[in-house]
This record gives C-alpha cells, sequence and structure tokens, in this order.
C-alpha cells in the first residue's frame, strides 16, 4: 500500500509535465496508474488474493514494459532521446520485473520468466539490429539497448544464483532440524519449517492446522518392556503416520511420545477429520508392546499465532481429550478465524 502512495502521485505528476510532447507517458502512464488502481481496491476490499495480485502485477508490468521497450527504440525519431529513455525508462523497467520475478516466485520458476523476458525483448530489437546496418543513427540506438540487455542478463543471472543459494542453504538448515530417532523433524526443525508455512498463510490468506498427540500411557510401554521397545514403537508410529499424510504436510516428534503434524491449506473441520483417521491408524498398529493408542488435540492458525501460542491452545485440547478418557480427539475452538 505505501508503493501505491508513492507510486500514483509520482505518475500523475510525470503526466502531467510530459503527456503532451510523449505519446507513451499520455497513454501508457494512465493505464498503469488504472491497474495500480485496481489492486490497491483488491488489497483493501480483501476480494482478491496477494498472490493472484503479485502475479497479476508482474504479468501487467511485463507487457507495460515490454510495450515501453518497442516505443524507446521505434517511437522516437531523435536517436539521442531514443537511447536516453531506453537507458532511463526501458532498463530500470526490465531490471525491476528480473527483482520482482524473484520475490514473487521460486528460483527455477523465476529463472524462466527472466529468461523469457529477456528474449522477447531480444526478438523485439531485432528490427532494429537489422537496420543498423545501414544506419549510423540505428546503431547509435541498437548500442544502449544492447549495454542495457547486457547488465539485466548478468543481473538476472545473479539473482537466480543467489536465490538458488539461498534455498540451499534453508534445505541444510531443515536437514539440521531431524529428530535422531524417529528421522522427523525435531523441535528446531519445527519451529523453522513452522515460519515458512505461517509466512505463506499469512501471505496468502490461507488455512493452516495444527496436530498435537501423544501416545496413550507410554511410560508404561518403557516400563515393562524397556526404552529400547519404547523407541522402536516410536520409530513404528512416526513411520506409519508419516507414510499417511499428504507430501506437503509437516510432521516432527515434539518431545518425548509427542508428535506434532503441521497441515497447509487445512482447515479445522478437515484437521479433526485427519486426527480422527490417525488415531484410528494408531490403534491398529501392532507392535511389540501390544495394543496402542493415542490422544489428540487440534487447533486452527490464525495470523496473530506463532507456533508456542498454537502449540498451547492444541496442547489444551490434548489435555481435555486425556482428562476426559483417553484415546479420543479434541478441537480448539481459541482464535479460530
Amino acid at each position: 500500500m505505501v508503493a501505491h502512495v508513492v507510486t500514483l502521485p509520482t505518475l500523475a505528476a510525470v503526466w502531467a509535465a510530459r503527456a503532451d510532447a510523449d505519446a507513451f507517458v499520455r497513454w501508457g502512464y494512465p493505464a498503469f496508474a488504472a491497474f495500480l488502481v485496481w489492486t490497491f481496491y483488491g488489497l483493501l476490499s480483501g476480494r482478491v488474493s496477494l498472490r493472484r495480485l503479485e502475479r497479476s502485477l508482474f504479468l501487467f508490468t511485463s507487457a507495460w514494459g515490454l510495450v515501453y521497450l518497442v516505443y524507446a527504440l521505434y517511437g522516437i525519431p531523435d536517436p539521442a532521446l531514443a537511447r536516453q529513455e531506453v537507458s532511463e525508462g526501458a532498463f530500470p523497467v526490465l531490471a525491476a520485473l528480473c527483482v520482482l520475478s524473484h520475490i514473487f516466485f521460486d528460483p527455477k520458476p523465476a529463472g524462466r520468466l527472466c529468461a523469457l523476458l529477456i528474449g522477447t525483448a531480444t526478438v523485439v530489437a531485432l528490427p532494429m539490429a537489422a537496420s543498423a546496418l545501414r544506419n549510423p543513427q540505428a546503431q547509435f540506438v541498437l548500442l544502449g539497448f544492447l549495454r542495457m540487455e547486457a547488465f539485466v542478463v548478468a543481473l538476472a543471472s545473479w539473482l537466480y544464483a543467489i536465490a538458488l543459494v539461498k534455498d540451499h542453504l534453508a534445505e541444510e538448515r531443515v536437514a539440521s532440524g531431524t529428530d535422531a530417532l524417529t528421522g522427523l523433524l525435531n523441535r528446531r526443525g519445527l519451529f523453522r519449517a513452522f515460519d515458512v508455512e505461517a509466512e505463506r498463510a499469512r501471505r496468502y490468506g490461507h488455512p493452516m492446522a495444527l496436530i498435537l498427540f501423544d501416545l496413550d500411557h507410554f511410560k508404561q510401554v518403557n516400563d515393562r518392556f524397556g526404552h529400547a521397545s519404547g523407541d522402536r514403537v516410536l520409530r513404528t508410529v512416526g513411520e506409519e503416520i508419516r507414510r499417511t499424510l499428504r507430501p506437503t504436510d509437516l510432521m516432527g516428534r515434539w518431545g518425548g511420545e509427542e508428535f506434532l503434524i503441521l497441515l497447509p491449506e487445512t482447515e479445522l473441520g478437515p484437521a479433526v477429520d485427519v486426527a480422527e483417521r490417525l488415531r484410528y491408524l494408531i490403534s491398529g498398529i501392532r507392535s511389540e508392546a501390544g495394543p496402542l493408542s493415542a490422544s489428540f488435540g487440534v487447533a486452527a492458525f490464525s495470523e496473530t499465532d506463532n507456533l508456542g501460542t498454537l502449540v498451547r491452545r492444541a496442547d489444551r485440547a490434548l489435555y481435555e481429550a486425556k482428562q476426559t478418557g483417553r484415546n479420543r480427539v479434541v478441537a480448539s475452538t481459541e482464535g479460530a478465524a
């Protein structure tokens, strides 16, 4: 919204000063301003998701920037002014689009979009390159374009490399956050994973839920059959449940016999259904310690939550499940949207 407040008056000021002398400013700036007004309305009303706004902004600005480039190359008779417009007008737009692509998209899609944008700009300049063979003025403008394009290519390459390195480092950080016994995320890994999913949920207005459960009377398993047997039970439970979850779901060992599951894109009701299914699954596991059961607490994510507040609500629901007989699912409605 701050960007809108700054950009709209700037567009209006440039239009007032240059609309009479510059055809692109006369028609292109009002079109861009109208698009920004639409995005501003979408943000304020909440009727358009942030993800859609981001994609729409990138697509519109890409088309707008390429039209701007065509105008700068072919619509200005004076070669000096044309080269200046390429360097000071079209170039910043294309550079900004490369930056935006890496903000709005993952590294590989962003890299492909940058390549497509640069390739399209090259195709746009081909007629200029052909005329440059016999027209010194066209050569002057073309050299300005080639210098601009070389910089944009270098910028896009650096952005892509940096994004890949950041993704690799993030993967290494997540890999270090695993539980040695079960191979699931440990508490540190869960905090990191939650931060990523919570940011995505807040950004796009998507739901998320958390399931917290622990095995009933697990201390008796360790006391009667030994800790080695208890460890095998924990591994088995973790493996069986992980196998039934979606690839996007995140599961970790919260501590002892307590497990935590993050369910992105999931409302409270469907999360309770998942917990019931897992409760039934655990009751069917045949272990060396005999029949197993578990109690579950479920809570829905809200925008103000961190992992601690969300776990506390789920833990209160889990405590209620234990107090009312164990081997059951209780959902917390605190903080639910």
